[in-house]
């Protein structure tokens, strides 16, 4: 039984930026969509900028993303 979880979640892992779509409610194909809804959404917030640059340490080319809008 144990094989077979291992198995299932190495094939999520696998699957990656599949699976992560599936099972959430914010996802995005790529840094610039991702961009483009943080900067519709959030880019009024006066915090917007710190957020961003932090985000960008997780995120490299964030704010290459954001810039580009």
């Amino acid at each position: 039984m144990k094989r077979e979880a291992g198995k299932t979640v190495g094939t999520q892992m696998a699957d990656g930026d599949a699976y992560r779509r599936q099972t959430s409610d914010l996802s995005f194909r790529s840094l610039s969509d991702m961009a483009y809804w943080l900067s519709e959404d959030h880019g009024g917030k006066a915090n917007f900028a710190e957020v961003s640059k932090a985000t960008n340490a997780v995120y490299p080319g964030l704010l290459e993303a954001i810039s580009g809008q």
